[in-house]
């Protein structure tokens, strides 16, 4: 828990000094005449970055599992693989995101984004005790506070850095064919969740485009997915 608290401290303050990373990149504005040239101030790429300066965003992602961690993971919580003929699938993890963003610390620009992020995961364990089948189907919702924060701009690409911290659950049905047990709803107690990333997002237009984040933590190591931008 020491080293998850070092990085919520340490994690911020890297964010804050790289935020500024992100505009000092100048471009000069396409004039007519060499007049102008001398006379106007170079802008900031970041004047009209992804959204236009549109204040939401919205994400929709999928999320790939990590098989190892999560075997692991569901065999803490269930003992079963030490079972006979014990199996174990995932779906991967489905998760909607929406942020707003404000200025950071540093820039005046709306590079700075706070909000939500919520996924939810499905899983299955099959296995058998003394030829008797029993099975799993498990569900994992995750909550989390999001902080993205736009780190570098290059063409229609930009990278940011991503913090989580919330809630995650398990809610699984357990069924057992021969004891006639069937769709016993277990909730597991609420745990604490973090997640540290970084991130792309490429714009092929103005307002939407394609992600990627790649992270470490609870929920998905990779996430892959579309967002748009509104007001």
């Amino acid at each position: 828990m020491i080293k998850i608290a070092n990085i919520f401290v340490v994690l911020p303050v890297l964010v804050t000094l790289l935020s500024s990373c992100y505009c000092f990149n100048k471009v000069t504005p396409t004039v007519s005449s060499v007049r102008q040239l001398r006379t106007s101030k170079p802008l900031p790429l970041c004047n009209n970055w992804g959204g236009g300066g549109r204040s939401y965003q919205v994400n929709g992602y999928y999320g790939f599992l990590s098989s190892e961690i999560l075997k692991k993971d569901l065999n803490e919580r269930f003992n079963v693989s030490a079972s006979e003929d014990f199996s174990m699938s995932s779906n991967g993890q489905f998760g909607v995101r929406l942020e707003k963003y404000i200025p950071s610390l540093i820039t005046n620009h709306a590079v700075l984004g706070l909000g939500l992020d919520y996924s939810q995961g499905f899983h299955s364990i099959n296995y058998s005790v003394y030829g008797s089948l029993n099975s799993y189907r498990v569900q994992q919702h995750t909550a989390m506070i999001s902080i993205n924060h736009m780190t570098w701009v290059q063409g229609r690409t930009i990278g940011y850095l991503s913090l989580q911290g919330g809630i995650r659950q398990y809610v699984s049905k357990h069924s057992n064919q021969k004891q006639f047990i069937e769709q016993t709803k277990i909730k597991d107690p609420i745990e604490f969740a973090y997640r540290v990333g970084y991130g792309f997002q490429y714009y092929p237009k103005g307002l939407w485009g394609f992600s990627v984040e790649g992270g470490y933590g609870d929920a998905a190591y990779v996430r892959a997915g579309l967002f748009w931008w509104f007001h």
